[in-house]
């Protein structure tokens, strides 16, 4: 985790790619959710190796946006939950 967001820039600026912490240790967030919903072992191996579809994705939005990883991760989120929230018929509002 970035001490500050604002350090998101200076590691792009120098060419360091970051993996936002919110999306990197979302392995153990997922274990937990295996252990409470019973998923068997080859279910939790696909949501884990996800993580690093969503990684990409994220790359590629930071690339395309010309924003930081950390920018891009933001944003990749707000869209699922409005996303999610459109398919639930409701409105979300996210303040970051």
């Amino acid at each position: 985790m970035l001490a500050s967001d604002s350090l998101a820039e200076a590691l792009t600026e120098r060419g360091i790619l970051y993996a936002p912490d919110f999306i990197a240790n979302a392995g153990g967030l997922i274990n937990v959710y295996g252990e409470l919903r019973s998923l068997d072992r080859e279910r939790l191996d696909e949501l884990v190796d996800s993580i690093g579809d969503a990684l990409t994705r994220v790359f590629e939005v930071a690339t395309a946006r010309s924003v930081t990883p950390l920018e891009a991760a933001k944003e990749v989120a707000l869209e699922a939950l409005d996303g999610a929230s459109e398919a639930a018929g409701t409105a979300a509002v996210v303040p970051l």
